[in-house]
């Protein structure tokens, strides 16, 4: 009985601790910046609609924003937005000012965790440095 319960508590700790792709019955808009930093350039600036609930979701099945993304044992990472591709020295990051998740942690984790509400704001940066 132990290990019954034992492994009922596990499977709900691996269960609760990665967020899956939904979609909303509402559409929402967010506010997406892309920014080359290297090459001093902006890509993107505008709103998207989408009634995915995660921010990779909502990049991914985005075909404007050309993001690409693998899958990691973290989750997944944008390897590529606006055509632009991270190397080895290069990489994309992000941020939000007003993002509920990105505020409670103190940073935007990674974009599969990320949860989107309407009017939401994200700025992407193509960078070579955590600055």
């Amino acid at each position: 009985m132990k290990k019954l319960i034992c492994l009922t508590c596990l499977l709900l700790l691996v269960g609760c601790s990665s967020k899956t792709s939904t979609t909303s019955e509402e559409m929402m808009n967010i506010n997406i910046t892309i920014i080359d930093e290297i090459n001093n350039k902006e890509l993107f600036k505008g709103s998207i609609e989408t009634n995915y609930e995660l921010l990779a979701d909502a990049l991914e099945n985005n075909e404007e924003l050309k993001v690409v993304m693998e899958d990691s044992e973290y989750g997944k990472y944008i390897t590529s937005m606006m055509d632009v591709t991270a190397t080895d020295t290069n990489y994309w990051v992000y941020d939000s000012d007003n993002n509920d998740d990105c505020l409670e942690a103190g940073m935007c984790m990674g974009v599969s965790e990320t949860t989107i509400e309407d009017g939401d704001n994200f700025i992407f940066t193509y960078t070579d440095t955590f600055e």
